[in-house]
């Protein structure tokens, strides 16, 4: 049996309202495995302004929410720092996340405007079932003026 993981994250630029129809800015495809979403506005209700990391699980014609460790990396001009970890369905790392803003901070010590910088995420997911496990790498571009754009 063949088990896929469809992952589906959001990066939120701007959030409005957490009332606001989302408006969908850019959509990325991941191959046959999601895609990433930005949005200007939280696409889901009472998530901050950041990162939203979703799993399912494929199996056939059936798409159901799985839990799944997943980590969070972020580049940085330097080598990646971990930004965040968890064991659930999804995942959800505001802008202002601690480990996150030291990576920004490090693409800011370079004295570039901050629109210029185009990096990513790399985050692992990894479902495991029974003796089972499957481990999905992916990463997600961003860019750092959103980042810094959806603190302030």
């Amino acid at each position: 049996m063949i088990v896929l993981i469809l992952v589906i994250t959001s990066v939120i630029i701007i959030a409005n309202s957490i009332y606001a129809v989302p408006s969908l800015v850019a959509y990325s495809r991941i191959g046959s495995l999601g895609g990433v979403g930005y949005y200007a506005s939280q696409p889901v209700p009472g998530v901050p302004p950041g990162l939203l990391v979703r799993v399912f699980l494929i199996n056939g014609s059936v798409v159901e929410p799985v839990r799944a460790f997943i980590d969070v990396y972020a580049n940085a001009p330097n080598g990646i720092v971990r930004v965040a970890m968890g064991y659930s369905q999804s995942l959800a790392i505001p802008f202002n996340d601690s480990n996150w803003r030291y990576a920004i901070g490090k693409w800011a010590s370079l004295n570039v405007p901050f629109s210029d910088y185009e990096t990513s995420m790399l985050i692992f997911v990894t479902y495991v079932k029974g003796n089972e496990s499957w481990i999905l790498p992916l990463v997600i571009p961003y860019n750092v003026g959103w980042v810094i754009g959806g603190t302030t």
